[in-house]
């Protein structure tokens, strides 16, 4: 009897080494391992030496503070000096005002400091997501906003602050050394919040709510140049409140913010489920260590700042069984910034809110039901209802086959990039065939999945996760059907790995097998930590450290590099195609800009047309259908098409990053036309209509022979239901003393226009010759259609009396 019970016992144990030996097995198996990572991660074991002994050195002068607060100062002042110590402060003023304004949402007793920051940031977020189209963001204004929240609420803030060093103090005391080993875990992995903005998305979209209201003061909200434009932008807003307080980027300090938060959650759930401190901070270890999560920190993507909420959401959902009204309300609040932050987030909310309902549903506080229903509505809706009003459907780019917004073809848009089959090898694919799932090497997943996926099964067993993991499961399923990307899963993967170590630690009952086989993962993961974002697995930290961040740009982000060589020409004519550019790189631009990219639709069908072309004809008109001035073009891709037009309209390179080039364009000779007839008594020039209306600018010179006589120049149009032409506008070019006379005009194309006609006749008998003529013909986007959210604040004020256009006399 007693070695059946022994060899019960013993079989708990099967479970957690299976997975652990599959993953070991399968890292040296698979050969995951690239040669490219030796360098990172001698320089990361540098950079943690380095940091640590220093850390001692101060430690040995305050022998009664715990070693690992000293590791922990080192890591935060390094990444504070990378990220700039002004977004730092900013953030920090900004996270003051969001726990100021959410301690009175939620108490800190109910929540945890962290949720009750995210609520306030919430409203922060909504109240300025309502207000986009309106120029009244400005430093000054956030400013003051800030100074009353934080002087209104100091000594709420102040004590805060006060227990949550005790709490830090506190886990350090109970687990020494592992909370020395994740301190240094997490200070490496965090290295990427030191890098500037490079990653692809946020170079072609994500910078550019935060430049335009840090230059603007207000959104565009270009949805005619973007289709990511009106999609939900509250994380960036979050981006951009301390880019407009300190007029730079402030995006690793903003991500150390949203990384502690998420940690922060992470403790505070792992707590619920019961798990003991040591494996807390292994989990939290585990999840620093995946290399998604670094590469997480080195950008502006929604899934860090997602997590972050998603996780103490759910602190507050798996709290104490008494629901109070306030809690309740922040509930809503958490649950409304998720979908604020992106669609798919909904994929999250649907099984986290029947837990809700399925935990709460005979305590509901009915009182406070309404104002949570509203204020959630406040917080979620902003982005949704700009996209409803300006580009017809809520949802933009997604559902426009339902929606069918003018601005995007009428299919409901899909990467189609990552749609993979799904089977019961999905924990061995995602670890070891990572590329078919990410935008990464082999192994930039980490090795954490068999993990997860056998630690669900006790997950669900045992009473005091099973709910946590069903939400999980759900969730997880719910993304991977519609996108297999495995970045899209990461808040989940979160929860799963929470789950699962708090399964085994149940199963195995605190033997040490747990915590040595979570340390090992941890190693795996480490060992490939540069493989999640390529800018770390080429060197790009060793060349911040180096040489600086604009070093760093010049050779990871030239785009950037170029963009702020434009924006510092200061020239209001300016519009820039970008074409054959990795990420467009036109983001932080305030100049018109266009894309040949799949992020503007009509430009880059025009552009398949244009390559098609080897004459150049094409090209040359989609120029001078834009008003172009100048092109930034990869060096070695342009096609025979393109090369043809540059030679023709082409003034030359004015600026060379990397491998690409910045011409500048004639675009006002862009323009074929047809001599109609040329002589002293009149000069008639014909040019082909347009397709849409627009606008024809005319800049031309002529030699002549009586000074102080004019020469009247004219533009005429034709209608597609007329052979007569229609004189349009008329001018004088007046001949000078130095026998030159010069004259420009330009007028509105018509619509169904069959083509145009420019004429010169001599008032009185004289010898004139053209002697050059520079035409336009933009059918761009007019200021107005680029710009819609002028015009919607400008109904806005009219409609409550403001802003009243003035009656001319």
């Amino acid at each position: 009897m007693h070695n059946r019970l022994a060899g019960a016992a013993q079989i708990r144990y099967v479970l957690p080494i299976a997975a652990f030996a599959l993953t070991i097995i399968g890292y040296f198996n698979q050969s995951v391992f690239d040669p490219l990572q030796v360098k990172p991660i001698k320089l990361l074991i540098y950079i943690a030496f380095v940091l640590n002994a220093l850390a001692f050195f101060v430690w040995l002068l305050r022998r009664n503070t715990p070693l690992t607060v000293f590791v922990a100062i080192a890591w935060l002042a390094a990444a504070v000096y990378h990220a700039g110590l002004g977004p730092s402060a900013a953030v920090l003023a900004l996270a003051a005002t969001a726990a100021g304004l959410g301690t009175i949402l939620l108490p800190r007793n109910q929540g945890g400091l962290a949720a009750a920051t995210l609520c306030g940031l919430a409203l922060i977020v909504s109240l300025i997501s309502w207000t986009l189209p309106f120029r009244i963001h400005h430093a000054g204004v956030y400013f003051l906003a800030a100074a009353i929240v934080v002087t209104w609420r100091f000594r709420e803030l102040a004590t805060a602050a006060n227990q949550a060093g005790q709490h830090f103090l506190r886990i350090l005391r109970v687990s020494p050394i592992a909370a020395f080993l994740v301190v240094n875990v997490v200070g490496l992995c965090s290295t990427p919040l030191w890098l500037p903005t490079m990653q692809s998305d946020d170079i072609a979209y994500h910078l550019a709510l935060p430049t335009q209201l840090e230059l603007l003061s207000y959104y565009r909200m270009d949805i005619d140049s973007s289709l990511w434009a009106l999609s939900p932008w509250a994380a960036d807003i979050v981006q951009a409140i301390p880019q407009v307080l300190t007029g730079t980027e402030s995006r690793g300090a903003t991500n150390l913010f949203w990384m502690l938060c998420l940690y922060s959650g992470m403790w505070r759930l792992g707590r619920q489920v019961r798990l003991p401190p040591s494996l807390i901070l292994l989990v939290i270890a585990l999840s620093a260590s995946l290399p998604t999560s670094s590469s997480m920190l080195a950008g502006m993507q929604t899934e860090l700042p997602s997590s972050a909420v998603l996780i103490n959401l759910l602190c507050l959902i798996g709290g104490r069984r008494a629901l109070g009204g306030r809690r309740l309300i922040a509930i809503a609040a958490l649950a409304a910034f998720l979908l604020a932050i992106k669609l798919s987030n909904a994929f999250f909310l649907l099984p986290t809110g029947c837990w809700f309902i399925a935990r709460y549903w005979r305590r509901l506080p009915v009182r406070q039901l309404p104002i949570a229903v509203l204020l959630g509505i406040f917080i979620a809706l902003p982005s949704y209802a700009y996209a409803a009003i300006i580009g017809g459907n809520p949802f933009l780019p997604f559902l426009n086959g339902y929606f069918e917004s003018p601005y995007l073809p009428a299919e409901n848009w899909t990467d189609k990039s990552w749609q993979r089959d799904i089977n019961l090898m999905l924990p061995w694919l995602l670890m070891f065939n990572t590329s078919e799932f990410l935008s990464a090497t082999n192994g930039a997943g980490g090795f954490i999945y068999i993990f997860c996926a056998a630690g669900i099964l006790p997950g669900l067993y045992f009473r005091n996760t099973r709910a946590l993991s069903l939400v999980g499961i759900v969730a997880f399923a719910a993304i991977f059907s519609q996108m297999q990307y495995l970045r899209y899963v990461q808040p989940v993967i979160i929860i799963l790995l929470i789950t699962a170590t708090a399964g085994f630690h149940r199963l195995v009952r605190g033997h040490r097998l747990l915590p040595i086989g979570m340390a090992i993962l941890c190693v795996l993961n480490l060992s490939v930590i540069a493989s999640g974002y390529w800018h770390l697995r080429h060197g790009a930290l060793r060349i911040l450290i180096k040489d600086g961040p604009q070093a760093t740009l010049d050779r990871f982000a030239p785009q950037r590099t170029i963009a702020a060589f434009l924006a510092s020409r200061r020239d209001s004519h300016m519009k820039v195609i970008f074409h054959n550019v990795d990420s467009q790189g036109n983001a932080e631009l305030v100049i018109p800009t266009l894309t040949t990219s799949w992020y503007d639709p009509d430009v880059a069908a025009q552009r398949i047309v244009a390559d098609a072309d080897p004459s150049g004809s094409a090209w040359i008109a989609l120029f001078a259908a834009h008003g172009a001035t100048h092109i930034v073009t990869h060096r070695n891709q342009a096609t025979p098409g393109l090369k043809a037009a540059l030679q023709k309209v082409g003034k030359g390179i004015i600026y060379s990053q990397g491998i690409y080039d910045v011409w500048k364009i004639n675009s006002l000779n862009a323009l074929d036309h047809e001599v109609i007839h040329a002589g002293d008594d009149y000069l008639k020039l014909r040019y082909p209509s347009p397709d849409k209306p627009g606008t024809f600018a005319v800049d031309v010179r002529f030699t002549c022979s009586l000074p102080g006589e004019p020469i009247v120049i004219s533009v005429s149009s034709r209608s597609l239901s007329s052979n007569k032409d229609e004189n349009l506008l008329s001018r004088w070019a007046v001949c000078g003393p130095d026998m030159i006379a010069k004259g420009n005009m330009e007028v509105t194309v018509p619509e169904h226009n069959r083509s145009l006609t420019f004429t010169a006749v001599p008032r009185k008998p004289m010898q004139f010759e053209l002697q050059n003529i520079s035409t336009r013909l933009d059918t761009s986007r007019s200021a107005e259609h680029a710009d819609p959210a002028t015009q919607l604040a400008q109904q806005v004020l009219q409609s409550i009396g403001f802003g009243k256009p003035k009656r001319s006399n």
